[in-house]
């Protein structure tokens, strides 16, 4: 593994530390849709990194993960969204009028 792709999974990795202390505290249900954006696309980065795919400046998932869906195995899914779990989360957490639904986050592997 290039030098690159552990410093983007490490700090995915600290990404998801974040959301496993935040899990159950519903004042930071942002925090953990936040934190659960960056995992994610801290993760392709490191992907694009690894690959050497052309580097992109962007935040968004979809793009990330059509740049990198050819070198990633995932379980079958109609779109990119359910197949990183997020097929209801469409806009960034600050711009939300209400919190995200914790069938969301309580099914994923992060949260034990």
């Amino acid at each position: 593994m290039k030098k690159i792709t552990g410093e983007w999974l490490s700090s995915a990795k600290d990404d998801l530390k974040v959301i496993i202390r935040a899990i159950d505290d519903e004042s930071l249900t942002h925090q953990v849709a936040f934190h659960s954006q960056q995992a994610i696309e801290k993760s392709l980065k490191a992907i694009i990194e690894e690959y050497e795919i052309e580097f992109i400046r962007t935040h968004s998932l979809e793009t990330l993960i059509t740049k990198t869906n050819s070198y990633i195995e995932s379980p079958r899914a109609h779109s990119p969204w359910q197949a990183t779990g997020l097929a209801s989360i469409k806009y960034k957490i600050p711009i939300w009028g209400s919190k995200i639904p914790r069938s969301l986050l309580r099914g994923s592997s992060i949260t034990g």
